[in-house]
């Protein structure tokens, strides 16, 4: 791994399951079924995702609108909110609940290219 480094404007030329090139103009030459035009993104195998609290409940979407309006996370606290709030949904979630939750996240981030996930416990 001590060479791999990013190839900017390059092709990546794939023949059933065979990257067979990654390098400048690679496709040049190529009558392509398929050509996608990945300007400006990234293109990589998968992404592994090697830390990931996946599998909770509750969340604390109002917390952001009042961090953003000044208050604290001892206020937040105070209030019940804070990691406490999430917490109490995970203890008042039922198994199945918090089943259904995680294999959506799962889904979701295995559509969008993660091939590998480590779920950390809370």
């Amino acid at each position: 791994m001590s060479d791999v480094a990013a190839v900017d404007n390059c092709d990546v030329v794939i023949r059933g399951d065979v990257i067979e090139a990654v390098a400048p103009d690679a496709a040049k030459n190529i009558d392509a079924a398929t050509t996608i035009d990945a300007d400006g993104r990234v293109v990589m195998p998968a992404f592994i995702d090697a830390h990931t609290h996946a599998c909770w409940a509750g969340d604390r979407l109002d917390e952001w609108q009042a961090r953003m309006q000044g208050a604290s996370y001892l206020e937040l606290l105070e209030r019940g909110g804070g990691i406490m709030s999430t917490v109490r949904a995970v203890r008042e979630a039922t198994e199945a609940e918090l089943t259904d939750l995680l294999v959506e996240r799962l889904d979701r981030a295995t559509a969008e290219g993660t091939t590998a996930i480590e779920i950390k416990s809370g």
